[in-house]
């Protein structure tokens, strides 16, 4: 039960089992293998997204501020105050969807707008039988990405309610993607661009498409069996220079040397992810150097995740 004599243990078991273990790195192993360069761009938040942001910051310190005032409550006393809501665990996420994208959040569209949508929307014979407070329910909790594509699919209904294609583009990382992308693609060069979130590939769908650049993708929800039929036509059809990936769908066995360029447009918590999601071009069959460019957002949790 002594710390320290399981301590020396452990020591006396790595320096025993040494001399039966073989460890190493791809650059002993694979001399030929071209270098990998990587580089960081930074980005700025935009207007709507830095005012996302600090409302998200604000909720925390609100609550936090509360809990204090509450602190020398007695039982009785706090019975009579509402209950506190603790944002606290999803703050992180919030605040990296910011850095992301507004479209990951509900600000478009307001509670009115939904209550006048949700009854639009029974003319449609599929929701004619539906109750429209549970539609109304449900458009709450969507984003307005989510929003603006039920609109999509319902044109005679919410045509009208559909967001404008600039706001796609109403994003710091998005700007400095494109920016990226018209130089990558121009030079004749293939790219795989690496999110964690597929709704974040959703957004990304959008911009590729209104740059009019062919893409492929592969998720998570990518049938296994068309996986490969997928990676095949990226490597043969020549007009196709963007492939968009999850980072955890982009492991072990995916081969895409034909790529010259990689992009983690956001990073993962377990920094193994990326270097994995990367070593999907840095691998052998490689014959060109392959750059690796993450984008960070400048002054935001981001540079914390990445420290």
């Amino acid at each position: 039960y002594n710390p320290l004599m399981s301590e020396q243990a452990i020591s006396k078991a790595k320096v025993m089992m040494s001399p039966f273990i073989l460890r190493r790195t791809k650059a002993q192993v694979m001399k030929d293998l071209p270098q990998k360069h990587t580089s960081i761009e930074y980005c700025v938040l935009t207007p709507s997204q830095k005012k996302i942001y600090d409302e998200e910051l604000k909720s925390i310190d609100d609550v936090r501020q509360e809990k204090a005032k509450r602190k020398d409550l007695n039982e009785k006393e706090l019975k009579k105050l509402p209950p506190l809501v603790n944002r606290g665990s999803n703050l992180l996420m919030m605040l990296r969807k910011a850095c992301m994208h507004p479209l990951l959040f509900r600000r478009n569209y307001t509670d009115p707008m939904l209550r006048v949508m949700s009854k639009l929307i029974m003319k449609h014979p599929a929701y004619a039988d539906a109750n429209q407070q549970y539609i109304f329910e449900d458009f709450q909790v969507m984003t307005d990405f989510e929003i603006t594509q039920l609109c999509h699919s319902y044109p005679n209904e919410l045509g009208k309610f559909v967001l404008k294609q600039k706001i796609y583009e109403d994003s710091g990382k998005v700007k400095v993607l494109v920016d990226m992308l018209t130089k990558t693609i121009g030079r004749g060069e293939k790219v795989l661009v690496f999110s964690l979130f597929t709704q974040m590939l959703d957004i990304l769908e959008k911009v590729l498409s209104l740059h009019n650049w062919k893409f492929l993708r592969l998720d998570g929800a990518t049938a296994v069996e068309t996986r490969q039929s997928i990676i095949d036509k990226f490597y043969e059809d020549k007009s196709i220079p963007v492939m968009l990936l999850s980072t955890k769908a982009g492991g072990f066995g995916i081969n895409l040397v034909c790529a010259t360029n990689v992009i983690i447009f956001d990073q993962s918590l377990n920094p193994h992810d990326d270097k994995q999601a990367e070593d999907r071009a840095h691998r052998v069959g490689q014959t060109e150097e392959v750059h690796v460019t993450r984008l960070i957002t400048k002054g935001s949790i981001e540079e914390n995740i990445l420290h």
